[in-house]
């Protein structure tokens, strides 16, 4: 009887949000509903996979006390909004509720850690105050603090769950249930042929299509982990290289246009500008990303023997006609694409979207079972409300650091460490969003940087697009690099490698993608903003090869192994031309750049070279290394 009320609430939760497009709750309305069924669609997941007497229990109280606080929030919405603020008790006691069970269902959901730094803000904003400076916060009356965590709670970030993550996720699912995945491994198969690098370079491209959609690199590595990590260990691969290509992989999709990750809609709310400019600046870090880590796929796979090509056969999906296929994936997107640029608002242009994928799927009949598509609504409604409960304390977050400004104390210490020196408070701004990034979901961590390291970046003379964009970007560095990784935790487990080594390898092949905010701090036309197209060139060129050479010199292969000598010849330049463009000495930057590309140019020349030698020659050449 659980799993058939689940099933019915998904349906229900689902449609709500599509009606929520075409009518209005009230002015905190929807913002109610969302959180309210949530919670009953979550305690139903719950109670669903344990059936215990004390999780009956706990559902049943749930059910009780969220009914009653969403009915006082909704006969009152106006009187509520009014007293913001200074809330009366009623109202307080209703949001605390609210807020109870977010922090519950979120400690549950996405792990304790991030309940606990939601805890953490919410305690600091009652005894901030009374800490030794400089994290000493204002002091403030208690029952407006209470006011504005409570109430406060059903804020901007909710807001946004409610109107546009909600529709995404549901548009992720439905692409996927469509039959429509077919495509990406038609794609990536063809694709990585040419490329060389076998499964590899095909897990590369698979997972960057997915995520790419997706936007979250836990969901996506569900999706194609599974079948590209086994691929890979039968194609050479160790278990440990195999599980960091696929985590990076997964996790570049959240910087990967056409749809990006939950980060990039708060960044875009954030800063004022529309969605569009976000996913424009994201083309060109979004290449380099994977540049940089199908440099390291062909480079350690012909180390390892192979020839480039894939071997084992690579899971296709159903055997449905190309063209229909085709059409499935890339007509919904571009539905999306188009009605963005058009002027339309990202919910409309994503429920669009959802309406074509429906329509191709009863056209094509390309997945007939009606379970699947029942499954897709189910897993939207569960990530949807999961991602509502994050939300809710993500905005108490927020509500803390307005009541603390803590932002400005933030932003001061680390201005007093690194005094005026931009490269070393542009250091520690790195170290802390990386630091504070570990084991935490992006939106969390990007919440928290944006008032306290932002402001940093720009009082250095960065865009507001490029300091968030950084910021931005830093949340998703330590998804796959140790000590806390969680989505490299996730394909650790399902390739059977050890963490600590797969984490080194991660940092291995993630080094173009660790190295490119450097580039992108010093380089703002690569986030195509108010730039030249001599300057993009000049900046996507010297990156590029920058980004190349420093691949090789750490992974020591060219072909045939290269001795440390050669390796810090490679190394060196790069390092030399940057740190040039950075202090503003030209002629040592272009010259260093002028050894970048002859290095450059030497390195493909000498790696064709050794490509041609046949293969028994280098066996005998690596038995004798």
């Amino acid at each position: 009887m659980t799993k058939e009320t689940l099933a019915a609430l998904a349906l229900v939760y689902v449609g709500f949000h599509f009606l929520n497009l075409f009518m209005t709750f009230g002015p905190m309305g929807s913002k109610v509903i969302h959180i309210s069924m949530g919670i009953g669609v979550l305690t139903l997941d719950l109670l669903r996979r344990h059936s215990g007497r004390s999780m009956k229990i706990v559902a049943a109280f749930a059910w009780v006390s969220v009914l009653a606080a969403s009915a006082y929030f909704l006969s009152d919405q106006i009187g509520v909004l009014t007293r913001y603020g200074f809330a009366s008790p009623p109202d307080m006691l209703a949001g605390a509720v609210l807020v109870f069970w977010m922090f519950f269902l979120t400690g549950l959901y996405f792990g304790v850690p991030f309940a606990v730094i939601g805890i953490v803000f919410f305690v600091y904003a009652y005894l901030g105050s009374y800490l030794p400076a400089p994290l000493t916060a204002p002091a403030l009356d208690l029952l407006r603090v209470t006011s504005k965590l409570t109430v406060g709670a059903l804020g901007d970030v909710v807001e946004l769950s409610v109107t546009i993550i909600f529709l995404l996720l549901v548009f992720g699912t439905f692409l996927q249930a469509s039959g429509a995945g077919a495509f990406i491994w038609r794609v990536a198969g063809n694709l990585a042929r040419r490329i060389g690098g076998g499964t590899g370079a095909l897990t590369v491209v698979s997972s960057g299509l997915v995520a790419s959609f997706s936007g979250v690199g836990a969901a996506n590595v569900g999706i194609t982990g599974p079948i590209a990590i086994p691929l890979m260990k039968r194609d050479g691969y160790t278990s440990e290289q195999a599980a960091a290509i696929e985590a990076i992989a997964s996790t570049g999709g959240q910087i990967t246009p056409p749809i990006l990750g939950m980060v990039a809609f708060l960044m875009a709310d954030f800063i004022g500008v529309p969605y569009a400019r976000v996913v424009l600046a994201a083309i060109i870090p979004a290449a380099l990303f994977y540049m940089g880590l199908l440099l390291f796929v062909v480079l350690i796979y012909r180390r390892n023997g192979g020839q480039g090509q894939i071997q084992g056969e690579a899971h296709a999906g159903p055997a449905h006609g190309w063209i229909k296929v085709s059409i499935s994936f890339l007509f919904p997107i571009a539905v999306i694409v188009a009605l963005i640029i058009a002027g339309m608002s990202v919910q409309l242009a994503v429920f669009w979207s959802i309406v074509a994928i429906a329509v191709l799927a009863l056209i094509f009949r390309l997945e007939r079972d009606p379970k699947v598509w029942l499954h897709a609504v189910l897993e939207a409604a569960i990530n949807g409300a999961a991602l509502g409960m994050a939300s809710g304390v993500l905005d108490v977050v927020m509500a803390s650091l307005d009541i603390t400004q803590l932002g400005m104390i933030v932003g001061f210490i680390v201005s007093q460490i690194g005094g005026a020196s931009v490269l070393a408070n542009f250091l520690l701004v790195l170290v802390a969003a990386y630091v504070m990034g570990m084991g935490m979901p992006g939106v969390a961590v990007y919440t928290v940087l944006a008032v306290t390291l932002a402001p940093v970046l720009i009082s250095l003379g960065a865009e507001p697009l490029m300091a968030h964009f950084l910021i931005m970007y830093m949340t998703i560095l330590s998804n796959f690099t140790p000590p806390v990784a969680p989505t490299l935790m996730l394909t650790a487990r399902i390739a059977g490698a050890n963490y600590m080594r797969a984490g080194l390898e991660a940092m291995k092949a993630g080094a173009g993608s660790i190295l490119l905010p450097f580039f992108l701090f010093s380089y703002p036309a690569l986030l195509l903003h108010d730039a030249s197209l001599g300057a993009v060139l000049e900046a996507v060129i010297v990156t590029s090869v920058s980004i190349f050479l420093l691949t090789v010199s750490l992974l020591g292969w060219l072909g045939r192994p290269i001795s440390m000598f050669e390796r810090v010849l490679l190394a060196l330049p790069p390092i030399i031309a940057w740190s040039a463009g950075f202090a503003g000495i030209r002629s040592t930057y272009w010259a260093a750049v002028a050894v970048c590309l002859a290095a450059f140019i030497w390195s493909v020349f000498a790696g064709y070279r050794t490509r041609q030698k046949p293969i028994a020659a280098r066996a005998m050449e690596m038995e004798r290394i």
